[in-house]
């Protein structure tokens, strides 16, 4: 098995999300919310987060591909297609599959926990401050299952 295009692949996925979670936190900070609420933690731990999962992902990404694989990806600049070393096969495209889900659910659950612990005035009895309801949390909403940590 080729541990190191899983691995490359993985980091794609990691940036993905990390620029999603920037997207939402920019538009968090342009849309203001209903009359009266302020959550600028929200915004604030979406953006951080998304901020670290584009380091991560980019960082494990050239790693373990490599700059031609960025240059390939984004610039569409290799016209021979992939390396024979970086083909995928069945065995790690489900090795992939698996870790996404996993990883991806830890990195989405990243925001939940930074917005539990911002803040000076962060109440104790966050719903988010245990990472396990954040990990559970993010995984229901990438699964869309409707499960919740919430009470209300």
């Amino acid at each position: 098995m080729n541990v190191r295009v899983v691995v490359g692949q993985l980091g794609k996925v990691i940036t993905l999300l990390g620029v999603i979670l920037l997207l939402i936190g920019t538009w968090g900070l342009a849309v203001p919310f209903e009359e009266g609420l302020v959550e600028e933690r929200a915004e604030q731990a979406l953006l951080a987060s998304g901020g670290f999962a584009i380091l991560l992902g980019s960082i494990t990404w050239l790693l373990a591909l490599g700059f031609s694989d960025l240059r390939r990806t984004i610039l569409r600049g290799d016209p021979h297609g992939m390396p024979p070393g970086q083909r995928m096969g069945r065995r790690e495209a489900l090795v992939l599959v698996s870790a996404a889900w996993i990883v991806g659910a830890a990195v989405t659950g990243l925001p939940y926990l930074l917005w539990a612990y911002m803040g000076d005035g962060a109440p104790t009895d966050h719903p988010f401050r245990s990472p396990v309801d954040c990990y559970f949390e993010a995984m229901n909403g990438l699964s869309t299952t409707g499960a919740t940590v919430l009470l209300n």
